[in-house]
């Protein structure tokens, strides 16, 4: 498909909770006939203006896009005093949900397309939606155990994640990742969370009891789904990527393995599909796939 000039255009949604978030649509040339429409998932505790280039290549494509902040990040960081003690079912099934709704009503008869990145994939069962999305992208998915990123990785990542993380939280109030070189800030519920979790398998028992009925949603997602992992991703190399699809047992997904150098660099890494310098190579085979 011919590519088009993108627009943006600022919004804000309802979760299905009722808080609001902060979002940004991008979208093709006026009078452009859409008959998909993506929602682009961002991973935990990334800003969705991290997105923005990705979103108007996709756009420039034909493709209306809508990315989102989950609550407690970007444009949704004041989304109410609840925001920092909400944890992942939350992200997934309120926020992410949130959003796949309002696509739907803004596009009501376009296909429903999804892309995610990181752990967003683990976490987009969780919302009611899902299972109405036809074609997705998984972008580095992983499940968040630490057993599954890189070899040289986990232990240090290990201590990262569950030992610093909710020290830290517990006397911030929040984990500010970017203050102490680890890339990104959580909120409270995200990161005790995260740092509780010592197993691939997501949330389950008396303690996660929220996560129960969602958990039984997830054989219903069956959408063609290409899954891109880059092999020297620390968090989500090849083997976390499959990991994470044995999650969603009817998923149809074809495994797209990338290598530094398939792109022309020396380095890829978890967010290389971000940058300018390596991204085009990975908006070029997003934008194929899902307008093939």
């Amino acid at each position: 498909m011919a590519e088009a000039p993108a627009r943006e255009a600022a919004a804000r949604f309802r979760g299905l909770d009722g808080t609001e978030l902060g979002a940004l649509w991008s979208l093709p040339a006026a009078g452009h006939p859409a008959d998909r429409v993506v929602v682009i998932a961002g991973g935990a505790g990334i800003a969705a203006a991290y997105y923005r280039n990705l979103a108007a290549a996709l756009a420039r494509h034909g493709l209306p896009v809508l990315t989102f902040d989950y609550r407690g990040v970007g444009r949704s960081r004041t989304a109410g005093p609840d925001a920092l003690s909400a944890g992942v079912f939350t992200w997934g099934h309120d926020d992410l949900g949130g959003a796949l709704a309002h696509a739907r009503a803004r596009h009501p008869d376009a296909e429903l397309t999804v892309v995610t990145h990181s752990f967003a994939a683990a976490i987009l069962g969780a919302a009611p939606d899902a299972e109405r999305i036809t074609r997705a992208v998984f972008l580095a998915p992983h499940t968040g155990y630490w057993g599954d990123y890189a070899k040289r990785w986990r232990v240090p990542l290990y201590l990262a994640w569950h030992v610093v993380m909710p020290l830290v939280t517990r006397g911030v109030g929040h984990f500010p990742g970017r203050r102490l070189g680890l890339g990104i800030d959580l909120p409270r519920g995200v990161a005790l969370e995260w740092a509780g979790r010592r197993q691939r398998a997501l949330p389950a028992g008396a303690r996660y009891r929220a996560w129960q009925d969602a958990l039984t949603r997830y054989d219903r997602v069956a959408a063609e789904t290409l899954v891109m992992a880059v092999t020297d991703d620390a968090f989500a190399p090849p083997a976390a990527a499959r990991h994470l699809v044995a999650l969603y047992p009817n998923l149809r997904a074809r495994f797209s393995d990338v290598t530094p150098s398939a792109v022309g660099a020396r380095r890829v890494g978890h967010i290389g599909f971000l940058r300018r310098s390596t991204g085009p190579y990975f908006w070029r085979r997003i934008a194929a796939w899902i307008t093939r």
